[in-house]
C-alpha cells in the first residue's frame, strides 16, 4: 500500500513539474529525493558509482527534454545546450558585472540590497535589470523586461568592489555551516530530513542568483518556523536532540 501510494505522488509531482514544459524543477524534484536517500540510507555518505549513475540519468532527461520542449533540433544540439545552461550558465553575466562597475556606474554600496518597508533611506537598484539594459539596450522602453543574475559574487562585487568578491565566500561559508551545524544538532526523522533537503535545494540558487534573495528569506523563515513547531508539538514541547 505504501509502494502504491509512493508511486501516485511519483506521478502527480513529476506531472505537476513537467506540465509547464519546464525541465530543470522535475530534474530538481529528482534530485531532491536522491538526496533525500543519500542522508537515510546512506548515511550522509556519497557513493561515486550511484552518483555517476545518478548523473548519466539525470544528463538524459535534460536531453531529451530539450528536445521535446526547447525545440533542439538534433541530440547534438540538445546535449551543447544542456551542457552550457549547465557549467556556465550562471557564471556567464558575471563578465557583465566585471565590466559595467565602477567603469560604467559607480559602485552601489549597499543599494541593491532589498529596503522592506522603506525602512532605510534608499531606493532599491534593480541590479539584474540594469545589467540586462546595458546588455541589450534595445530591450529599453519595450514589454521586454530582462533580467541577468550571476553568481552570489557577482552581487558582492556590484556593491563593494573586489572586497566584496573576497567577503563574500566567507559569509555564505559561514552561514551555511551554522544552518548544517543547527540541523546535525536534530535527531533524524522524516520531517528534519525534507527540511534539509529543501535548504539544499533552497542555497543552490547561490550559484545563479545574487546574495539580497537570501537577505530577507521570508519563505525560509516561515517554513523553519513551521518545522519547528511541529518538532516541538509532537516531541511534548520539547526539541529532540543527538
Amino acid at each position: 500500500m505504501l509502494g502504491v501510494f509512493m508511486a501516485a505522488a511519483f506521478l502527480l509531482t513529476s506531472f505537476t513539474m513537467l506540465m509547464a514544459s519546464e525541465k530543470a524543477p522535475f530534474v530538481w524534484f529528482m534530485i531532491g529525493m536522491f538526496f533525500s536517500y543519500l542522508i537515510t540510507v546512506n548515511k550522509g555518505k556519497i557513493p561515486v558509482v550511484k552518483c555517476s549513475f545518478f548523473v548519466v540519468i539525470c544528463f538524459i532527461v535534460l536531453i531529451l527534454a530539450d528536445v521535446l520542449f526547447m525545440g533542439s533540433s538534433n541530440i547534438a544540439s540538445a546535449m551543447s545546450s544542456v551542457m552550457s545552461r549547465a557549467l556556465t550558465g550562471g557564471i556567464t553575466p558575471s563578465y557583465f558585472y566585471l565590466e559595467y562597475f565602477p567603469l560604467y556606474e559607480d559602485f552601489l554600496l549597499g543599494r541593491s540590497f532589498p529596503n522592506p518597508g522603506q525602512i532605510f533611506s534608499f531606493e532599491p537598484y534593480h541590479l539584474t535589470v540594469e545589467i540586462m539594459n546595458w546588455v541589450h539596450p534595445e530591450h529599453i522602453g519595450s514589454d521586454v523586461i530582462g533580467t541577468a543574475p550571476t553568481v552570489f559574487w557577482g552581487e558582492m562585487y556590484a556593491n563593494y568592489g573586489g572586497v566584496g568578491v573576497v567577503l563574500a565566500p566567507l559569509l555564505v561559508g559561514s552561514a551555511l555551516c551554522i544552518f548544517t551545524f543547527a540541523f546535525n544538532r536534530l535527531r533524524t526523522t522524516p520531517i528534519t530530513i525534507g527540511l534539509y533537503t529543501w535548504l539544499i535545494l533552497h542555497y543552490k540558487d547561490l550559484a545563479t542568483t545574487g546574495i539580497s534573495s537570501f537577505l530577507f528569506d521570508f519563505k525560509l523563515i516561515v517554513l523553519i518556523a513551521i518545522v519547528v513547531s511541529i518538532l516541538i508539538i509532537s516531541n511534548r514541547f520539547r526539541l529532540i536532540l543527538n
